[in-house]
Formats: C-alpha cells, sequence, structure tokens
C-alpha cells in the first residue's frame, strides 16, 4: 500500500514562491523609482524654469459722456481762452473733494453751490493673449482628470496637485505633506497666468489737445451745383475750392497719469508683500471737460509696460552694437515726457501731438545671449590665441570697446558689466527699458461710435477678424460739401502688437512637489524607526539586537517571531502613514508564515508516524 503524503508543503512552497516574486517586484520598483528620481533631478537643472511665448497685445478705447456736479466759480471775464479744457485732466482713480469745505448742517448757509456739468469719459482697454497658450496645464488637468475618475472607480482617494488651497478633504499626512512643501519650502504652486501678472508694473500717461474742428468750417462753405466740362472755356474762373483752416493743437501741459503694481505691500504686514489679482485686461480711465462746440479733442495716451522677466534681462550699449550687434540699434529715439519746459525763461510752444499710434519695443537680451554673440564674433574674426586658447587678441573694434590689447575668455562677463556694454534694466531705476506705446483717442474711433464702420464689408457683407487686424475701410460717395473725391469713414482705433515674454513652466513645480512627496515618505520611515529604536530601548532591550533586527526589516529578509516586537514599535511610531500600514502587513505576513511552518512541522510529523505504523503493519 503506498503511504499518503501531505499537500501542506506543497502549498506552502507556492506561497514561499509568491512571495519572492513580490520582493522581486518591490525591488524592481525601486530600482526604477530610484532611476527616474535622478533623472527628474538632472532636467531640473538642465530644463529653464521658464519658456519664451509671444504674447499678442490688443489696444482699444470707449469714449463715453457722463454728468458731474462741479462748484460755481465766481464770474470772470469773458475773453476767451485758448484752450478751455486747463485743469481738466484728473488722476482716474483720485476723489474731486474740496478741501477746507465744511458739509455740516450748521455751514449750510455758507454751502457752495453746484452745478451740472458734462465730462468726456474716456476708458482705454489694454488686453491680449499667448498665441502658443498654456498647453502644460491642459495637459496636466487632463491628467489629473483622468486619475480621479479611476480612483473613484477603485474605491480610492486621489488629491491632486491642484486641490492643495483647499485641505478639507485631506488626511493628516496629505495636511502635513502640503504644508511642507508650500509653507517650509516657500514655494507657491505655479498657476497658469492670465494677462495681468505678464507685466511687473503698467503705467498709462494722458495728455488732452484741443483744435477748431475743420469739419466745422467746411460746413459753412456751400459751393454750387457743378457743372458738366463738355464745352466750357478753360479760361473762365472755376468754382473756388472750400476754405481748409489748419489749426494748430493747444495743450495745457497737464498729463495725468495713472499707475498698476504687481508686488503691493501686504495690509495686514506691513513688511511683506502680495500679489496683486492677475486679470484678463487693464481699464485706465481718464475724464476730461467736454470740448467747447466747434472744438476737437484729441487725447494722447502713452503705455508703458515693465515685462516680468523669468531671468535678468541686459540692454547693450550703443557701442556694444555698433562693434558687434548693429542690429539692434534703436530706430528711433524713445517719447519724452509731455511736458514743456521753458527756454531762457521763455516757455517753449507745445510740441505738436503725435499724428497716430507708435510701438517701441526695447531690444533687451540676457547675459549669455550676449557671451554667445561675443563668442561667435571672435571666432568668426579668429582672435583666439594660438598657443593660448583662454586668451583673445583683440582687434582695433575690441580693443577700443574693452580698452586693452589682450584679456582672458573668463574676464569677458566681467568686463560687460564693469565697462557697461550691457546695462541690466532694472524696475525703478533709470536703466528701466518698458514697452512705450503711443496710442491717440478721438470720439470719432472709438469702439463706441457711431460714426465708424460696423466691422462689415460692404460688398461681401462678411464679418471682419479683429484679432490683431484693424477694420476693413468701407469707401462710399461723399454728401459733405467737399466733393471730386471718396471719403473714408472713421474707423475703430485698434493698436495691436506682438512682443516676447517669458512664461513659468509647470514642469518644475509639479516635478518639486513630486520629490518633496518622496523625500516626505523617506522621512516617514526613518523617523519613525528612530522613534522605534528609543521605545524598545526603554524596554531594557539589547541596542545591538534590536539595530540588527531594524536592518533585516527594512531589507525585507529573514523576518521571524522574533520581530514582532520590533514592528509593533514601528507601527506604533508611525500613526495614519504608509509606514504604519507597511509595519502592520510585515508583522501579519510574518506571523502568518511563522503559524504555516509550525503547523507544516506538526503535519509532517504526523504523516511520519502514519507511515511508520503502515510498515510496521506491512511487515
Amino acid at each position: 500500500m503506498a503511504s499518503s503524503r501531505s499537500r501542506l508543503p506543497e502549498i506552502f512552497d507556492s506561497y514561499q514562491k509568491s512571495l519572492q516574486k513580490i520582493d522581486a517586484i518591490e525591488r524592481q520598483l525601486e530600482e526604477k523609482v530610484t532611476e527616474k528620481r535622478h533623472r527628474a533631478i538632472n532636467l531640473l537643472d538642465e530644463i529653464p524654469s521658464y519658456r519664451k511665448s509671444t504674447l499678442r497685445l490688443y489696444i482699444s478705447h470707449h469714449s463715453d459722456l457722463e454728468t458731474a456736479e462741479v462748484p460755481i466759480s465766481p464770474p470772470v471775464s469773458a475773453t476767451p481762452v485758448a484752450n478751455e479744457n486747463a485743469n481738466a485732466i484728473t488722476n482716474a482713480n483720485a476723489n474731486a473733494n474740496v478741501e477746507g469745505t465744511d458739509t455740516s448742517p450748521a455751514a449750510v448757509p455758507n454751502e457752495i453751490k453746484t452745478k451740472e456739468v458734462k465730462k468726456n469719459k474716456w476708458n482705454i482697454e489694454i488686453e491680449g493673449r499667448l498665441l502658443i497658450g498654456h498647453k502644460d496645464h491642459e495637459a496636466a488637468e487632463l491628467l489629473e482628470k483622468s486619475a480621479k475618475v479611476l480612483a473613484k472607480k477603485e474605491g480610492r482617494s486621489y488629491v491632486t496637485q491642484s486641490d492643495v488651497t483647499s485641505d478639507a478633504n485631506m488626511t493628516s499626512r496629505e495636511r502635513a505633506a502640503t504644508r511642507f512643501m508650500h509653507d517650509r519650502e516657500g514655494e507657491d504652486p505655479v498657476l497658469p497666468i492670465k494677462f495681468a501678472h505678464f507685466f511687473d508694473r503698467v503705467s498709462v500717461s494722458f495728455q488732452t489737445y484741443q483744435k477748431k474742428s475743420e469739419l466745422k468750417n467746411a460746413a459753412s462753405f456751400t459751393p454750387g451745383k457743378p457743372r458738366s466740362k463738355r464745352g466750357t472755356n478753360p479760361s473762365r474762373k472755376q468754382a473756388p475750392t472750400p476754405p481748409v483752416r489748419k489749426e494748430n493743437y493747444t495743450t495745457n501741459g497737464v498729463v495725468s497719469s495713472l499707475f498698476w503694481n504687481r508686488q503691493r505691500n501686504n495690509p495686514s504686514n506691513p513688511s511683506s508683500v502680495q500679489n496683486a489679482l492677475d486679470t484678463n485686461a487693464y481699464h485706465a480711465i481718464y475724464n476730461d471737460d467736454l470740448e467747447p462746440e466747434g472744438y476737437e479733442n484729441k487725447i494722447i495716451a502713452t503705455i508703458r509696460l515693465h515685462r516680468r522677466w523669468q531671468e535678468q534681462r541686459y540692454r547693450p550699449s550703443n557701442a556694444f552694437c555698433i562693434a558687434l550687434l548693429p542690429s539692434f540699434l534703436p530706430k528711433k529715439q524713445l517719447p519724452t515726457a509731455m511736458t514743456n519746459h521753458p527756454t531762457n525763461g521763455v516757455q517753449a510752444p507745445p510740441p505738436p501731438p503725435p499724428v497716430s499710434n507708435d510701438i517701441n519695443v526695447p531690444s533687451l537680451m540676457t547675459i549669455d545671449d550676449g557671451l554667445q554673440f561675443f563668442h561667435h564674433y571672435i571666432k568668426k574674426n579668429n582672435l583666439l590665441d594660438a598657443n593660448d586658447l583662454s586668451t583673445v587678441n583683440n582687434n582695433p573694434v575690441l580693443e577700443e570697446l574693452f580698452g586693452c590689447k589682450t584679456m582672458n575668455v573668463s574676464s569677458i562677463q566681467s568686463l560687460f558689466l564693469s565697462r557697461k556694454l550691457m546695462v541690466p534694466s532694472i524696475l525703478g531705476t533709470a536703466e528701466d527699458c518698458p514697452i512705450v506705446l503711443t496710442y491717440v483717442m478721438k470720439k470719432e474711433n472709438a469702439t463706441n461710435s457711431k460714426n465708424r464702420t460696423d466691422g462689415k464689408d460692404a460688398d461681401s457683407g462678411s464679418s471682419t477678424d479683429m484679432m490683431g487686424e484693424s477694420s476693413p475701410k468701407r469707401r462710399r460717395m461723399s454728401t459733405s460739401p467737399v466733393p471730386q473725391e471718396d471719403v473714408e469713414e472713421p474707423t475703430a482705433n485698434l493698436l495691436s502688437c506682438d512682443i516676447d515674454i517669458d512664461v513659468p513652466h509647470l514642469y518644475h513645480g509639479r516635478t518639486r512637489d513630486i520629490l518633496r512627496r518622496i523625500k516626505i515618505r523617506e522621512y516617514e520611515y526613518t523617523s519613525c524607526r528612530t522613534k522605534a529604536l528609543r521605545t524598545v530601548e526603554y524596554s531594557r532591550a539589547n541596542e545591538d539586537i534590536i539595530k540588527e533586527r531594524l536592518e533585516n526589516i527594512v531589507k525585507g529578509k529573514a523576518l521571524t517571531s522574533n520581530h514582532l516586537p520590533v514592528l509593533a514599535a514601528l507601527a506604533k511610531a508611525a500613526p495614519d502613514s504608509e509606514a504604519r500600514k507597511a509595519a502592520h502587513f510585515d508583522a501579519k505576513t510574518t506571523l502568518l508564515v511563522d503559524r504555516l511552518v509550525e503547523h507544516s512541522q506538526k503535519a509532517k510529523s504526523c504523516w511520519d508516524i502514519i507511515d511508520n505504523c503502515l510498515s510496521m503493519q506491512n511487515k
């Protein structure tokens, strides 16, 4: 009779093989994580924290009438004034208060009488959008949505990087991780910039110019009916042409300015600063007096945009541009302040206002760009010393530029800065180089004007594309007193231009968050080991034995029932964390394996007894 054998050893062997496979997968996962971690750290050093992109600006304006109450001034002489709009320019953010006026009930008899006066309200809009949007944020948002859906199907929670602002549904570990990432490290999440935060400062200056309306003068002339040219005498006098009076613009020289700063003082903590709200556009409001009948106003707005650079930008000097970069030379002079300075005690006549819009974008570069241009120049002209490649033999151009015949390659950057060949553009200093836009505002070319075209072509009736292109001009036969030619209807004044900006990368912030989470996970394991070691030491156990067992637990080998007190101490030292779950899992697995070994040995001994009995029976 054949002896029966137990299946427990076979089951135990298969269980051991399964555990070995799990250990092999864990080792592969750890190796992969370590490899990816090193790769991420290297990419953080190699990839810049921003990308260069193009922002398209759009500037337009609205013109409205509003009623305001002003105090009645005492009677003055009826002598006409050259510019009746004097003292009409005020800051749009300032309130019209009369200083020294008592508004108490006792002062009612002395109350200053007011009257309603119509004023022009100009609203200039500065907006823009990226030609290439925030693709990285869009991809990250889609990935987070898919991860949330998958976690919901599996019955687990998934906290994304976008949820750090709300910690209501977070565990204590996730709250600690969030505080560690953003409070202790001092780095906020990278959010997609709408428009306003692409600039550190924006300033708008307004100045009003006035002249007599040429249209009114031409309307007073009524020419006779035009005759046919057939059979006419050439020597006969033709109908007189309408008089065209060219009046010069006049101004009182008052300039009103508005400012916006991205960083401002924190009201709750004056020693710190906070960012202003990021918006999609700027609105600058300017009020001036209504022009008299027969006059027209022209508002000149000078807009200065101070771009927000992620890396310091420098303005190359004229000498540097003439020698190495002729294309960087400014093609026109930047507009000066709109003020009228006296010359030799005599007030100089006011400069004429700009006729059309103007764009002035300065040419800036980083210090690395300047060094790259310089190295290209010395390589092209073969100026490196043949015996010592770290020495540059200057030609006459470089000798005049740097003031020396030879120089070391490592000292080029310091020579750039010491000789002011590249001047840093710093906000709030004289070397700051903003974008200067000159914008001309009239009622007839405002976007809400009834005298302009509606943006549709008269022939095809198709809608025009206002994104970066002005409205098409529609020609019609003139019904005005100026015959013999077509007149163009006024079109909306839209100023558009493309500028280079720096857009912060999402990769760096998200990668650093992942690395911090890994650091938090490692910190949990190491801290609980230290606490567990102290806890077991209080029980007067041998320190060397405890350290040996801790090392076995960390490496995951030779775990027996003797390791259970250490595993319990590890779980107690790491509440509500992954280390606690891992310690519980190892303890349960170790206890289960020990019981399997014990029962297998008992079963084996029982089968040995049965085999002996069967053998004796056969004999």
